[in-house]
């Protein structure tokens, strides 16, 4: 203990405590429970998300959905739900119950005890999953952490008043901050949106406000510039769309940059999110197939960001895996930038989600996407319209930067805002 009435945990995530507050090993303080139904009734199903337990839209289904929900658990507001699998790459695993229904019975639910309030616990562990801090007790492959592991965790046990007083004055604080964050996230949509229309006004009208125009002939086109062409893409690339392997590689420690969806989720090519590293062998085993070069567009045709394109900026050399499909234009036809700019406009995406197919994820073949209608002027033409875009849209990006630093900021704040008061590092004002 030292002069400020602290006392040191020795735990590395917890540090000192206020003397007064006990230690207590997690089973004293929650109970895992578990009620299945049997048969389902219609009854809301609930997930564990980044926005906490929530109620999902079975009329809109986004990601798997199991074939029945009989023998999903029941679930009791106020309990605590937590995910302890895959805990490495689960957004969110800790979530308070406020709402009645049934949930997954994969998830672990907890009824706390009556010296334990749930919300403070909730804040807690919600302090410990930002930063993954219970990561390095979990085994297998899978990444979990046993009911019994966590049972043993020891956890502090402040006195109930002081529980109810940090649960309030955090929701307070994150719901100021939860505001502010919605509001910046609506304002980036926004620019995004006004983006994607700047986009599609250009790669469809041109930049001539009293051009003559016709009919495209395609729904979402509408109309273009009298001397503009339409076409298939297929017309416009040198070869035809390929992807990457169907096979999974041995990853390596070391190797050739390997990527897939993650690395193009943001519109660019992203190399800090490779899948891994591949050999030399099985490099030049892709590259019987394809081998990527300057310019090459890739399209996610898989999965929850299908539809979203990048292209290749630099000389490197890596390998794409199977959910990319390669576009390679024929620059004496449509200007690779150009082309970029087409893909990322409103009336390519529509006709994406048109095409789109859904089997347990949506996806869009290689064979539809070369079928797909482009619209395009001169190269003179197209090389000004990429200019004219580049100008706005690095101002757009530019603005969309400062308000994804300012979420940064405020992510950062709100987390140091839990540790200080969960761990009583800080206490409430007037509690």
């Amino acid at each position: 203990m030292n002069a400020n009435g602290n006392k040191d945990t020795n735990i590395q995530w917890l540090g000192r405590i206020p003397a007064h507050w006990k230690l207590m090993p997690n089973k004293y303080i929650m109970t895992k429970i578990k009620e299945i139904c049997p048969i389902y009734k219609d009854e809301p199903i609930l997930s564990l998300s980044q926005k906490g337990v929530i109620a999902r839209d079975l009329d809109n289904p986004f990601g798997k959905m199991p074939k029945t929900f009989n023998g999903y658990q029941k679930v009791r507001i106020g309990n605590l739900l937590m995910c302890l699998f895959d805990i490495d790459v689960t957004p969110r695993c800790i979530g308070l119950i406020e709402s009645y229904g049934l949930c997954s019975p994969a998830y672990s639910q907890f009824k706390l005890r009556d010296f334990a309030h749930s919300k403070y616990y909730y804040y807690y562990y919600l302090n410990l999953d930002f930063k993954k801090t219970l990561l390095h007790l979990a085994k297998n492959l899978r990444h979990s952490l046993t009911e019994e592991d966590l049972g043993k965790i020891l956890t502090p046990v402040p006195p109930l008043n002081e529980q109810l007083a940090i649960a309030k004055f955090l929701d307070s604080k994150c719901a100021e901050i939860d505001a502010l964050t919605s509001d910046i996230e609506k304002q980036i949509e926004t620019l995004q949106e006004y983006k994607k229309s700047v986009i599609t006004e250009a790669v469809t009208k041109g930049l001539d406000p009293n051009v003559k125009m016709q009919d495209s002939g395609v729904d979402w086109i509408g109309n273009i510039p009298n001397h503009w062409t339409i076409s298939k893409l297929l017309y416009q690339l040198s070869q035809p769309i390929t992807d990457g392997p169907h096979i999974t590689p041995v990853f390596l420690d070391k190797g050739i940059p390997f990527i897939s969806a993650e690395a193009v989720s943001s519109g660019k090519i992203d190399f800090s999110k490779l899948r891994g590293y591949i050999s030399s062998e099985f490099y030049k085993l892709c590259c019987r197939k394809y081998t990527p070069q300057i310019n090459d567009i890739y399209i996610v045709k898989s999965g929850a960001t299908t539809g979203v394109s990048a292209i290749v900026e630099e000389k490197i050399k890596f390998q794409i895996w199977s959910p990319l499909a390669a576009l390679r234009f024929n620059d004496h036809k449509v200007l690779p930038k150009f082309a970029l700019y087409v893909i990322k406009s409103n009336y390519f995406l529509r006709q994406i989600e048109n095409a789109w197919s859904y089997g347990t994820q949506q996806n869009i073949g290689m064979r539809v996407m070369e079928k797909l209608k482009i619209a395009f002027p001169s190269l003179d033409e197209q090389q000004s319209i990429i200019e004219q875009l580049d100008t706005t849209c690095s101002q757009v990006d530019s603005t969309i930067d400062t308000k994804q630093k300012q979420l940064e900021t405020l992510t950062k704040y709100k987390q140091s805002l839990i540790y200080e008061y969960v761990t009583g590092k800080k206490t409430v004002p007037n509690a």
